[in-house]
């Protein structure tokens, strides 16, 4: 079988992926690692929109007391 077939990849040649033990790159990013940056990614935006909420009740202007 011709090895140059393209989207074909032998795992067992994949030296790119591969890690050795003086390798001193970044960790690899696993899914357990990107569903809990997803989390405090939600959590950082709720706090912002919250915090928005309440500068906008502080210092806001309201139609009530501007007498427009």
């Amino acid at each position: 079988m011709d090895e140059n077939i393209w989207g074909m990849q032998d795992s067992a040649k994949d030296t790119l992926t591969q890690r050795f033990g003086g390798d001193s790159r970044k960790p690899k990013l696993t899914l357990a690692t990107l569903n809990k940056l997803k989390k405090i990614r939600a959590n950082r935006k709720l706090n912002v929109m919250a915090r928005r909420e309440t500068m906008q009740s502080m210092y806001g202007t309201s139609e009530e007391s501007s007498g427009i």
